[in-house]
């Protein structure tokens, strides 16, 4: 499976400011989104929904 990422911005909330990532699966016609805060890399516990 690979994953193509489209594009990347900052997201400032009243909580933070935030990440968003589009991205696209190989052979998906949807377009989904990433929204994150802090770092996702070397993380313990990462809370996903």
């Amino acid at each position: 499976m690979e994953i193509h990422f489209s594009n990347t911005a900052k997201l400032p909330t009243k909580y933070g400011e935030f990440n968003i990532i589009s991205f696209k699966k190989e052979g998906d016609i949807h377009e989904h989104c990433l929204l994150y805060k802090g770092k996702l890399t070397d993380q313990e516990n990462v809370l996903t929904s």
